[in-house]
């Protein structure tokens, strides 16, 4: 039902897969548009499930710690204000939306998930829905495969999972914003926790899930250009930073 696809071809830094859809799990909860709750929750479940599976793999001895990309990305761009398009504009403007007291928690936040503690694990390093891709016929198999490959590296494990659960907080806002039902992204998150199980450190995860969004608005600003949407993220973001992102678990979990 579920599976990890790594990459078929790689021609100057351009991946191709092969995948069973075309759309994928973020696309389909930001449309609102899955019509089989069941369904959904299945594909949630089962990417939890391995994506634990794949943490607890074993890594061998001599293996060694590398920070993943998208938090190093976030790390060098709050330090130097630089980069491409709109990314010096949003680091003045994020940074001076946040005030010092947040801005500096976002930098210690994206210094925690930038060093190497704890025990290491694989991790996929940017372990986003818009990867996930469901299948177009409901019959076929696997029902799910996740891309992944070019950031994979030996880090917490807390990454990947915060990635996941950081991203989910962002669409919930999507749709909150335009009036549209977050219950089914809110059973999506669920269900993914419910295959992975309680985070190792769930404080740890939920900083991640913050460290997330803020690198998903670089990366917008840095590689897509200036949007009015970013200007939501600064409160997005305030507001995640004020609760530690608990509000990217379930209430029960925090």
């Amino acid at each position: 039902m579920f599976t990890f696809a790594v990459p078929n071809t790689w021609t100057d830094g351009a991946y191709t897969w092969s995948a069973p859809g075309q759309r994928s799990a973020a696309h389909v909860l930001m449309d609102g548009a899955s019509s089989d709750a069941a369904a959904s929750a299945r594909t949630a479940y089962a990417f939890g499930r391995h994506l634990k599976i794949f943490h607890t793999s074993a890594v061998t001895a001599d293996s060694a710690y590398a920070a993943p990309r998208f938090p190093t990305r976030l790390a060098t761009w709050i330090h130097t204000a630089s980069g491409p398009r709109a990314a010096p504009a949003f680091h003045t403007i994020l940074r001076h939306g946040l005030g010092t007291r947040r801005w500096s928690k976002l930098t210690d936040y994206t210094c925690e998930a930038t060093t190497g503690s704890g025990d290491l694990a694989h991790v996929i390093g940017w372990a986003t829905l818009g990867s996930l891709i469901i299948t177009d016929a409901p019959e076929a198999a696997p029902h799910a495969v996740m891309l992944c490959g070019p950031e994979g590296t030996l880090a917490a494990s807390e990454i990947d999972l915060g990635c996941a659960l950081g991203e989910l907080h962002e669409i919930t806002e999507s749709l909150t914003t335009r009036a549209m039902a977050t219950e089914p992204v809110t059973a999506w998150r669920d269900a993914l926790l419910k295959g992975y199980g309680t985070p190792g450190d769930v404080a740890k995860t939920a900083r991640a899930a913050v460290v997330r969004v803020a690198a998903h608005a670089h990366d917008f600003a840095a590689y897509v250009g200036f949007h009015t949407e970013l200007n939501t993220y600064v409160g997005m973001i305030a507001d995640l930073l004020d609760n530690e992102g608990t509000q990217t678990m379930p209430e029960e979990t925090r």
